[in-house]
């Protein structure tokens, strides 16, 4: 191997390999001096001098009068130490062999998964020994139960590679959450047989410069989510100018600390996952391009509104599901709400405005925990951070929808979140409403002066329709009911997005009330609520009942 002087990160020889070190400026005259800690040179001269790594384990200092610092080289123990699947009585366990039963990638690559040529002895005193500008030893350590010491590998290009990036984004606080991970811990953990933590050139990583272990806000957008994690990844795709399309890229949502990390790795071909993640950012072109408008078949099909009359209330028994049993509900916390689903099969528990707790749970019917995410965090604590702007439940309680800040959250009732998408655009209004189709496989958004319909199976977006909506509900007839700020009750297509019909209900004359939500009852009937703006108004709120008329 070659070096250069002074290089700031360290080297990783197995006993008997050599180091050749050449002289950026070596003197015209005169001798210079090499030392070394431990191993032998085996050439020195004034131009370069050849170091051979000793057989015993760990770090090796080279220095010269020739420059001022060391070169640290940490001498590894070679892989065939390891004896049924121990390495000096540490638990390593057995790598997989890439010739038999490999994954697709995995065997395609196989000279790319053969195990570590060695392993690094690190000691508790040499857990916080610099191998680099700013990392230590010890923060690629396997997480194994405490005990010393350790064993690990880590290939020189990773740290190279992430003092880069750390350089290229320009800001403090990189931390190491994850780098290198046994067999034998990855298999306990449950992690992938392949996974490349266990190959040396897999690091997790976030951003924290205040040390709450939470990603920072990177973005500047006042919230913490999965576009922070894509100012790293962003950084990363420019390195690829100069590394190659070498890198494996992952996004992930930490479950300590609810925030998100990166994954990368150096593997030395490409390979990005998490397609719930890449396809998170809803970016501006992408709205243009599914917008719809009402020209051409099938347009306004002329569905009217017939007016069936006032209700002070909505009838127990309008709603779907009514009968069925409810489940039991969970103790509620001081600013907590709870969201019981159609189906009642579950019970979601989020946070309002005067919350202390920031978390989402889901509940079953019999009152035990499904699961919890988050906290749901902005930039800031309370009071910066808001409850969400929308919920909702599919009709079969399966899945659940969650507006916040700027990103629409799908969770599965037995899984936890499935995706994330998040609108890029300004918005003006954090307003929102959410709904889904009839079998849960759409998902309807209103918010910011537009409405989205989403594959809930594909992560990707079917049409966009401007339209100031302030809510947004699917009767049971097939209709899409948007509410207008407009003043006007929309009946959408749910598949094309297209105008189906309208309500005028601002022409009704109803100046003194604010019109702001929509019940969606049986028989395709519409319920539209009516608040007064002055609280002692003699008509207090109300319900106008109306029926679609028309195909």
């Amino acid at each position: 191997m070659n070096g250069r002087e002074p290089e700031p990160v360290a080297w990783f020889l197995l006993p008997g390999e050599t180091l050749r070190v050449d002289l950026k400026d070596p003197p015209d005259t005169g001798r210079v001096r090499w030392e070394c800690s431990a191993g032998k040179f085996k050439r020195k001269d004034k131009g370069h001098a050849t170091w051979e790594a000793p057989k015993e384990p760990g770090p090796c200092w080279i220095k010269s009068d020739a420059f001022p610092d060391s070169i640290l080289v940490l001498s590894m123990i070679p892989y065939d130490s390891l004896k049924k699947g121990k390495l000096r009585g540490y638990i390593i366990g057995n790598y997989p062999d890439p010739e038999k039963g490999a994954s697709a990638i995995a065997e395609g690559n196989a000279l790319q998964y053969r195990h570590p040529p060695g392993f690094v002895m690190v000691t508790e005193s040499l857990a916080s020994l610099p191998i680099s500008h700013r990392f230590k030893l010890g923060e690629f350590a396997c997480p194994q139960p405490d005990t010393w010491p350790r064993y690990l590998y880590i290939k020189r290009e990773q740290l190279i590679f992430l003092e880069e990036l750390a350089d290229s984004l320009g800001v403090p606080g990189f931390r190491i959450l994850s780098g290198y991970r046994s067999p034998w811990y990855n298999q306990k953990r449950g992690r992938g047989k392949w996974s490349r933590h266990q190959y040396g050139d897999a690091t997790d990583i976030i951003v924290d410069l205040d040390g709450d272990w939470c990603m920072d806000d990177l973005n500047g957008d006042g919230k913490v989510d999965v576009l922070d994690g894509f100012v790293i990844t962003d950084a990363v795709e420019r390195l690829k100018a100069k590394w190659g399309n070498i890198f494996g890229m992952g996004i992930y949502n930490w479950r300590k600390s609810g925030t998100p990390f990166v994954h990368v790795d150096t593997r030395g071909f490409d390979s990005w996952w998490n397609p719930e993640n890449w396809s998170a950012r809803l970016f501006p072109e992408d709205e243009e391009r599914f917008t719809v408008t009402d020209t051409g078949p099938p347009s306004f099909t002329g569905i009217t509104m017939k007016t069936l009359g006032f209700l002070t209330s909505i009838p127990a028994d309008s709603a779907p599901g009514d009968s069925l049993p409810q489940p039991k509900m969970p103790p509620l916390k001081t600013g907590q709400k709870a969201l019981v689903s159609p189906a009642k099969n579950a019970v979601f528990v989020y946070p309002d405005t005067n919350a202390t707790d920031w978390r989402i749970i889901l509940y079953d019917e019999t009152g035990a925990k499904l699961w919890e995410y988050g906290p749901l965090l902005w930039a800031s604590p309370s009071p910066e951070n808001r409850p969400p702007s929308a919920v909702a439940f599919s009709g079969d309680g399966l899945r659940l929808a969650l507006f916040h800040g700027k990103s629409l959250y799908i969770f599965s009732r037995e899984g936890g979140l499935l995706w994330q998408k998040v609108i890029l655009r300004p918005l003006h209004s954090s307003d929102a409403s959410v709904a889904f189709s009839e079998k849960g496989d759409l998902i309807y958004l209103s918010v910011g002066e537009k409405a989205y319909c989403f594959d809930a199976e594909n992560y990707s977006l079917v049409w966009v329709r401007r339209g100031d909506y302030r809510d947004i509900r699917l009767t049971d007839r097939g209709d899409l009911a948007c509410l207008s700020r407009a003043g006007t009750l929309d009946l959408l297509d749910p598949l094309s997005g297209r105008k189906r019909g309208e309500f005028d209900w601002y022409g009704l004359g109803y100046r003194g009330h604010d019109c702001g939500e929509i019940e969606a009852l049986s028989g395709g009937k519409v319920a539209l609520r009516f608040t007064p703006k002055d609280p002692a108004n003699a008509l207090g709120p109300f319900y106008l009942l109306l029926e679609p008329c028309g195909k």
